[in-house]
């Protein structure tokens, strides 16, 4: 394998004090034939909080990201230094139409860029944190971007106290106007502790239900070779259930989402779930887990079978499982405010999209996105 000794680099006069060194995302790095690329992948391995969704593969797996890299390239930015610690982070490009706003001119769109995995990643020092998203920006000015774009920030958490902090910086902050409440669980050690902390109904509802549904089987998959499998169960279940508009576009067995859980799976970063009536699905759930975090992405279950309550017996299999093998710390339920996430949560966080907006933007961009 070749590995290419010279990347493409981006540079200017208000770079030249910066230790940020941008890499362009081109085809040797898809290929694994650039240093950026492994370099990349040596700070994702040294961060033990990293999600999949910072792993450099992940770009190539993605649909979004592959259609918003098409005719504007992205980016890997890491700090000068060739070893030792470091932060880094990923920008894919994102260009926001504005065409059917009036009062703003004749400019057609604002082009700005999305930050890979909502955060920063690698094993850089706390204090380095500030300074190196200073030269995210700086970099960001070099490319006459008009915003940065943190799609899911959680509230506490070190990214949210690093940007709403700042002051005197080249981009302004913003968030839009909505926050929404991030349902999730912290389990604990002994699985006892999680469900004595629910109500005494709740415990009764949940016996009922699980008394009522015990000859259903659960699948947990994890494997590549489940993979095909659980996409044709999960579009069986998607298209009896109530949510099955929503979930067309999420949820099907094309060949892009193959390839995604495919590469999940390969990297032991697939935890998804059916539950079964005999041979007929009745719920999924597609989830995420590494490093000792897990996300529901995508839930459904068959309406005909409503009555027994097949959202409510799948999530209690899930925990008993979970549970019962390589536990996460963090269950986090994703976005949306469902009654059932309230009810089995035992944390409550924020969450927005936050906005790094140049100062010379539209003022009200935030309220228009």
């Amino acid at each position: 394998m070749t590995i290419a000794t010279t990347p493409q680099m981006h540079t200017a006069d208000s770079l030249a004090a910066s230790s940020l060194v941008p890499f362009e995302i081109d085809e040797a790095f898809r290929w694994h034939q650039s240093r950026a690329y492994w370099r990349w992948l040596e700070l994702f391995q040294a961060d033990r909080s990293a999600s999949i969704l910072h792993h450099p593969d992940y770009l190539f797996h993605d649909l979004r990201a592959q259609r918003e890299m098409q005719g504007r390239p992205a980016f890997f930015l890491t700090s000068a230094a060739a070893d030792g610690p470091s932060w880094a982070g990923g920008l894919v490009p994102k260009t926001i139409n504005l065409s059917r706003f009036v009062g703003l001119g004749r400019r057609p769109a604002v082009h700005g860029y999305r930050l890979v995995g909502d955060r920063l990643f690698g094993n850089g020092s706390p204090d380095q944190t500030a300074s190196f998203f200073n030269d995210i920006e700086k970099f960001l000015t070099v490319r006459h971007a008009d915003y940065l774009l943190i799609e899911d920030a959680i509230c506490p958490s070190p990214t949210w106290d690093l940007i709403s902090a700042r002051r005197d910086a080249l981009f302004r902050f913003d968030t839009l106007m909505k926050t929404s409440t991030r349902y999730g669980i912290r389990l604990p050690a002994n699985q006892d502790d999680y469900w004595k902390g629910l109500s005494k109904n709740a415990r009764k509802q949940n016996r009922k239900i699980l008394s009522e549904t015990n000859h259903w089987m659960l699948w947990r998959v994890t494997d590549v070779s489940h993979v095909p499998d659980f996409l044709a169960a999960a579009k069986t279940v998607a298209q009896n259930s109530w949510q099955r508009e929503r979930l067309r576009g999420r949820i099907s067995n094309d060949e892009v989402l193959l390839q995604r859980l495919t590469f999940l799976a390969q990297n032991q970063a697939l935890r998804s779930y059916v539950l079964f009536d005999g041979e007929t699905p009745v719920a999924f759930e597609l989830d995420v887990q590494f490093n000792g975090e897990m996300l529901s992405e995508s839930a459904a279950y068959d309406t005909r079978y409503a009555e027994f309550g097949p959202g409510r017996a799948l999530l209690l299999r899930v925990l008993a499982d979970l549970f019962e093998h390589d536990c996460p710390v963090w269950y986090d339920f994703g976005s949306g405010e469902w009654d059932y996430k309230q009810r089995f949560s035992n944390v409550q966080l924020k969450s927005t999209k936050v906005w790094l907006v140049k100062w010379h933007a539209p003022q009200n961009l935030n309220q228009m996105l």
